[in-house]
């Protein structure tokens, strides 16, 4: 939960930070390197963050179809690692697990984004279930072809015994030499049936809980609207005006637009409204 929480759910907020650094929101969406950048970004950081906890999943995974149990326990294999090959073993094969977390994360989130995007710009479906339903499988199957050479490079590097490869290339490289090109993608339908679920799970909760945050937010800005008719206006938190925002057809870009002062028969005055018909008030 706190990994994806993370690299999925820090997304759009890094998404939009680059976009206001390095192009000032002059566009209403951010571009598609912007979406990568973040996407490695976000990918990058939760491993960094969770790395000892998947290389404690992955040996317990491994003993799992062996005769010797090394591990008996989570807590267990935590503290034999870190007595026989202190903490640099918890961090084993952070480069290539870096490598693919963030690969993952572009591939899925970017993917998805796009192909959303699409299915809406040319009106071939509406924003609803069945779009986010295929938006989040197609993602899934780019996603797997991508990066299951990552996938098991880092998989067998990770589970080797020590010494056994010097690096994560060098492992990679004995690999295809024995088996060639076909060793990195072992286990793909397996792998595509697990990312491919994955993604129709996370994405079509991710729509429906934004879809619920948005309408709360609506709700409680609409709350403060005060209709026109009536004269004394109290004042409103611009900057919760400021964030009553549209959802754009991507995966969650809150994308910002110029407040408008007027939203069904309910008016959001400015301050300086607000400040002139303070003043006579205190007048009497």
């Amino acid at each position: 939960m706190a990994f994806a929480s993370v690299r999925v759910g820090l997304y759009d907020t890094v998404k939009n930070f680059y976009s206001g650094y390095f192009e000032g929101h002059k566009k209403g969406q951010a571009g598609i390197h912007l979406r990568i950048a973040a996407g490695i970004t976000t990918g990058g950081t939760a491993v960094l963050l969770a790395q000892p906890t998947d290389v404690v999943k992955v040996r317990m995974q491994a003993q799992s179809r062996s005769a010797a149990t090394r591990y008996l326990s989570a807590s267990h294999a935590y503290k034999t690692i870190f007595k026989l090959e202190g903490l640099p073993g918890l961090w084993k094969g952070l480069a290539p697990n870096v490598t693919r977390n963030a690969t993952v994360n572009t591939t899925e989130v970017v993917c998805y984004d796009v192909i959303k995007e699409s299915l809406l710009a040319y009106n071939l479906m509406k924003d609803g279930m069945p779009c986010h339903f295929v938006s989040a499988f197609c993602a899934g199957f780019i996603t797997t072809v991508v990066v299951s050479p990552i996938d098991v490079v880092k998989t067998r590097f990770m589970n080797s015994a020590p010494g056994v490869y010097s690096g994560a290339l060098q492992c990679a490289m004995k690999m295809f030499r024995d088996s060639g090109p076909t060793a990195f993608y072992k286990g793909f339908v397996p792998a595509f049936m697990r990312l491919g679920s994955w993604n129709i799970v996370m994405f079509m909760c991710f729509e429906q809980l934004k879809k619920l945050f948005m309408q709360a937010k609506a709700s409680r800005l609409a709350e403060r609207a005060i209709p026109m008719e009536i004269g004394i206006v109290p004042p409103v938190d611009r900057r919760s005006m400021r964030e009553l925002t549209t959802t754009s057809p991507g995966l969650g870009e809150l994308s910002s637009y110029p407040i408008q002062p007027e939203l069904g028969n309910y008016w959001f005055p400015q301050q300086e409204d607000v400040i002139k018909e303070i003043r006579p008030m205190r007048s009497h």
